[in-house]
């Protein structure tokens, strides 16, 4: 689970690392519902504030895709 932004300082070259080797992985973010993910990322995202059912949901799509 990425955080879209820490402190102003964006994740998305983690983001791509993990992409360009298969791992899977999802976005959290507080910048509300219409908000994609970062960049583009084909990455699930969840909305703070989240709950264990939203995480585990997002874990399931994430690995389903096998790669985001």
């Amino acid at each position: 689970m990425l955080d879209a932004n820490l402190n102003g300082a964006p994740v998305t070259p983690v983001a791509a690392v993990l992409r360009i080797m298969g791992k899977p992985f999802i976005f959290a973010t507080g910048y509300g519902d219409a908000a994609p993910a970062p960049e583009g990322f084909d990455a699930p995202v969840v909305r703070k504030p989240y709950n264990v059912a939203q995480i585990a949901a997002a874990v399931a799509e994430a690995l389903g895709r096998g790669g985001s």
